[in-house]
């Protein structure tokens, strides 16, 4: 299975030097939504898990901040579930409303 197969995973790939999420056009919004959430996701899993192992915040911090790739595709992810998906553009009440209303 390639990278770009494993996208479900948070898993992404860079092609010809720009960090991109292979969603495929005509997906329907709710799974574009799940593949960028797996992104998301997929960073906040692996940040628990190193902290389990390692035990040391500031050091896992620190690296998490220097890998500039991943942190890249994590905002790429956020940008585009923040405009795209946690609004109204796709079903129901907005992700930043609901937000709004519950606060």
């Amino acid at each position: 299975m390639s990278r770009r197969d494993n996208v479900e995973a948070g898993e992404t790939e860079n092609l010809q030097g720009r960090l991109c999420v292979p969603i495929p056009s005509e997906a329907p919004c709710k799974q574009v939504q799940e593949k960028l959430s797996g992104v998301v996701k997929n960073v906040h899993r692996k940040l628990r898990r190193k902290y389990r192992e390692v035990g040391d915040f500031d050091k896992i911090w620190r690296e998490h901040c220097e890998d500039e790739q991943t942190l890249s595709e994590y905002a790429l992810a956020m940008k585009n579930l923040a405009d795209n998906h946690w609004t109204k553009k796709c079903e129901g009440e907005g992700r930043i409303e609901w937000c709004r209303r519950c606060a």
